[in-house]
């Protein structure tokens, strides 16, 4: 291992001059690297840590010195420092180091660059995506997420979701609606959902991470509370099969995905209704990642025709056609009349 950064003032207080005898204008940076046992012996230490600083603190950094610290019995990578042009410059003693510091010597080394540096080589990095703008980073759980408001995140399922995720499906106003459901919905169906989400999500976050902007899934499945992290609710976008949209030949696509039907549909904790929540999520979900992202053009979603609240939330969502709807015996609900809608966005390609 082996990597370089900002010379800091992380040995004492006092001497922090000594340390770094400069500051962030006068470029000075801090190199540190182990080997393996069977790498000890082989050069390697030296050649790793001369490339870094050629190739790294001078020709990227435009640096102008670099500073490493070793234990004083710490004689192999004394000498590979020596080797590389390093000077000691000061040791610490025991009683110099902070509590925390192990009771031990260290030796600073220093070795200085050249006064005036070759400028700084171009390096082309690729630049963010603008389709990923919305798409952001959560630093502590290493997942993207999507501000749907203050106290409000989309974000991918997480393990932890179980509990929530069996309560919002058993809740009353989730069950009425759930009116093709055949079998209960338990905790183990829960978890067998959880878990699968979780494995198809992986591949999908792995591609946003690295810079892909032309997605046919969302990972963005799950209206959770910030920054407590509790579930809110439940919302996806997927592909219709049965009551499709008119096909319309002026949107066809060069991704395959979008001249599909896609349906959003969603569900709320009841102790979340009522608040705007789910309206400001279909929002987000669908300008921060269903355009600019996945790139769908037509949206479409099935409400029942006397379900005020679902009509509201998808305001501006135009009725296409109406049609009965089947329902399961099991579920105890009758058949009803349900309003197909659909939303068109401009075109982004």
């Amino acid at each position: 291992m082996i990597y370089v950064e900002a010379a800091g003032t992380d040995k004492t207080d006092t001497s922090a001059t000594e340390i770094t005898e400069s500051t962030y204008g006068n470029r000075e940076y801090e190199v540190g690297f182990s080997v393996s046992s069977a790498a000890r012996g082989t050069g390697l230490a030296q050649a790793a840590l001369s490339a870094l600083i050629e190739g790294v603190v001078v020709g990227l950094l435009n640096g102008t010195s670099v500073i490493a610290d070793v234990k004083e019995d710490n004689i192999a990578s004394r000498k590979t420092l020596q080797r590389c042009g390093f000077d000691e410059v000061r040791a610490y003693r025991p009683e110099e180091l902070p509590p925390h510091f192990e009771k031990y010597t260290i030796l600073l080394y220093r070795k200085r660059l050249s006064a005036s540096p070759a400028p700084p080589r171009k390096v082309n990095l690729p630049s963010p995506s603008p389709r990923l703008s919305k798409v952001l980073w959560d630093s502590e759980t290493k997942e993207p997420f999507i501000e749907v408001r203050e106290g409000v995140r989309l974000t991918p399922v997480r393990r932890s979701d179980v509990d929530a995720w069996y309560e919002l499906y058993n809740a009353p106003d989730v069950v009425r609606n759930a009116y093709l459901r055949r079998k209960p919905y338990t905790r183990e169906t829960a978890q067998s959902r959880v878990d699968a989400a979780i494995q198809e999500q992986e591949p999908v976050i792995s591609q946003l991470r690295d810079g892909v902007d032309a997605m046919s899934e969302s990972p963005f499945t799950v209206i959770r509370a910030y920054p407590s992290g509790d579930l809110m609710g439940g919302i996806d976008v997927y592909p219709s099969d049965d009551h499709l949209l008119p096909e319309a030949s002026d949107q066809r696509s060069e991704y395959s995905w979008v001249n599909q039907t896609w349906d959003i549909g969603y569900n709320l904790r009841p102790v979340y209704t009522g608040k705007g929540n789910m309206k400001a999520t279909v929002k987000a979900l669908i300008e921060g990642y269903v355009v600019p992202v996945m790139r769908i053009k037509r949206l479409g979603a099935e409400v029942r025709h006397d379900h005020a609240a679902s009509l509201a939330i998808l305001h501006g969502f135009e009725e296409v056609y109406r049609f009965e709807q089947d329902t399961a015996p099991e579920s105890g609900v009758r058949p009803f009349t349900s309003i197909k809608l659909q939303s068109l966005f401009l075109d982004q390609e």
